[in-house]
């Protein structure tokens, strides 16, 4: 121990005399490390205690610390670094190798490629992520809280943690296997693709969720709420969410094999095509355009707001119902006026007459006026009417004339087929009456 421990001080004051780095072999320490200045080491640095650094450390080789870390400046770790307790880099971090630490705090993280079979921490904390690509087999933590993630490509084999906030999240494609968090909130996510099999959450919050392409085999969720959607094309085999509330939902093309919701709510759908093997809604829906359906529609409830029909297959409503209803009892009220106008008998001194008649029926009232003619002696009557009830008009016009041979032609052919020995004799009672009832009938003609 006091070989290791001169052998370590000779090289620190090595270093600080000549300006160079301590030569390439293993420095194990088995007590804490504590150096207020820089540490610059080809090989590699193990120390059993905790490890603290007010400036930069730079090993050439892997480190591995069994307590915690903490560094003042920058830490540069060619090979892999193992921290069993908690590490805190105040300026930037680099490690090549694999990093396997219980807790990992940084104020930026850069790095052109990070690749890690499996990344376990129980909290993961960085106000910024920059890299062009991210890919991990698994990431388990119980919290993921980072300020800005910023990757041209994100690929993991399972996502699992208890929470996940990001502020923004830019990604060009998102690739995974299987979501699975309690709860994740963003506050604005866009991606060129959205690939995953299951996404599986208790509840799902966005403010702004951007995607030129949304696949998923199936969405199960408690609570889903967006602020606005927008995608070229979303493709669900099976959505399955106790509520889904979204203030737009605007889409090229939402195609889902079944939609099953308790609850939707969405202050704006726009789509150019939806299409649905099965949709269920078990509250109020809302079309703001015209509806067309295929097939029979069996309607349990009521359905609110449908327009005047205007074309032979268009539905009507109780607007034009009610008027229909009531056009129909002005009509029965017309009848009924027109029905009040008769002529009297034919008078050759007045052949001209006019009447009027009155009707009503269930609660509408009618008026009408109608004009009758004898033209020609009695034998043709000419007649015309016009009757009015509100808004609604009725008019009619015809001719009535007789047909056969006169009355004064059939007496006289009677006259004749009597013989003479049936003649009444002068001045007789019968005579009398018979001359009078002559005289009657001629005056009539």
């Amino acid at each position: 121990m006091r070989k290791k421990l001169l052998v370590l001080a000779l090289c620190l004051v090595f270093q600080a005399a000549m300006a160079v780095p301590c030569s390439a072999f293993t420095l194990p320490i088995l007590a804490d490390l504590q150096v207020y200045g820089a540490v610059g080491m080809t090989g590699s640095l193990d120390v059993d205690g905790n490890g603290k650094i007010d400036g930069n450390l730079k090993v050439g080789g892997n480190q591995e610390i069994t307590g915690s870390q903490t560094v003042g400046h920058g830490q540069t770790v060619n090979g892999g670094q193992t921290v069993n307790g908690a590490q805190t880099v105040n300026g930037n971090s680099t490690v090549e190798g694999t990093l396997d630490a219980d807790r990992v705090k940084a104020g930026q993280v850069k790095a052109g490629y990070i690749d890690a079979y499996d990344i376990d921490a129980a909290k993961v904390s960085a106000g910024k992520v920059d890299a062009y690509k991210v890919d991990a087999h698994k990431v388990d933590a119980d919290y993921i809280d980072a300020y800005d993630i910023d990757a041209a490509k994100v690929s993991a084999g399972k996502v699992d943690a208890h929470k996940v906030e990001a502020d923004y999240i830019d990604a060009g494609k998102v690739s995974a296997g299987k979501v699975d968090a309690y709860r994740v909130e963003a506050r604005q996510m866009e991606a060129d693709y959205i690939d995953a099999g299951k996404v599986d959450a208790y509840k799902v919050e966005a403010r702004k969720i951007e995607a030129g392409y949304i696949d998923a085999g199936k969405v199960d969720a408690y609570k889903v709420e967006a602020r606005k959607i927008e995608a070229g094309y979303i493709d669900a085999y099976d959505i399955d969410a106790a509520r889904v509330t979204a203030g737009a939902v605007n889409a090229c093309t939402v195609n889902a094999f079944k939609v099953n919701a308790a609850f939707i709510d969405a202050y704006d759908v726009d789509a150019a095509k939806v299409t649905a093997g099965e949709l269920k809604v078990r509250h109020d829906a809302r079309i703001g355009g015209d509806l067309y359906v295929g097939g029979e529609a069996t309607v349990n409830g009521q359905i609110h707001g449908v327009q005047d029909g205007t074309s032979a297959l268009d539905a009507v409503n109780m607007r034009q119902l009610g008027n229909l209803a009531s056009r129909v009892d002005r009509v029965g009220a017309l009848a009924a006026a027109m029905s009040g106008l008769a002529p009297l008998d034919y008078d050759p001194d007045q052949p001209t007459q006019v009447a009027i008649g009155v009707g009503t029926y269930a609660g509408q009232q009618a008026v009408a006026v109608g004009l009758y003619h004898y033209g020609g002696g009695k034998d043709v009557l000419f007649n015309a009417g016009f009757a009015m009830a509100s808004s609604e008009k009725m008019a009619r016009a015809g001719v009535t004339w007789k047909i056969g041979p006169k009355k004064s032609e059939k007496a006289a052919m009677k006259s004749e087929a009597v013989p003479a020995m049936a003649q009444p004799a002068p001045g007789s009672r019968l005579l009398k009456v018979i001359e009078d009832a002559k005289a009657a009938e001629a005056k009539e003609e």
